[in-house]
């Protein structure tokens, strides 16, 4: 599965007015996004299989605060990995259905 699609990226231009920020970052052909899209593409690579489903539909959202923080779920997610830390994806909490 990957996180952004496989195409042949020809928009060349700036983004538009109001264009969320998945949609231009996925179809861009800027140069300075590539690398952005490589590092991202390797981060979800660390992300848990069974959790990349749900995860990779809230990174791909055209709502830009879905969008943005699953993005920064993703860098916290790559940095505690870095660190060694032990990472649960949405633990359960006692008293509610709730998950951070």
């Amino acid at each position: 599965m990957h996180l952004l699609d496989q195409i042949n990226r020809d928009d060349a231009g700036p983004a538009r007015y109001g264009e969320p920020a998945f949609p231009y970052m996925n179809q861009s052909a800027q140069p300075d996004v590539e690398p952005i899209r490589h590092v991202l593409a390797a981060w979800f690579g660390h992300y848990p299989d069974a959790e990349r489903r749900e995860f990779r539909q809230r990174f791909r959202s055209p709502n830009d605060v879905q969008h943005r923080s699953a993005l920064f779920e993703l860098l916290l997610h790559e940095l505690f990995r870095r660190l060694g830390c032990q990472i649960t994806i949405h633990p359960s909490r006692q008293h509610t259905r709730r998950k951070p």
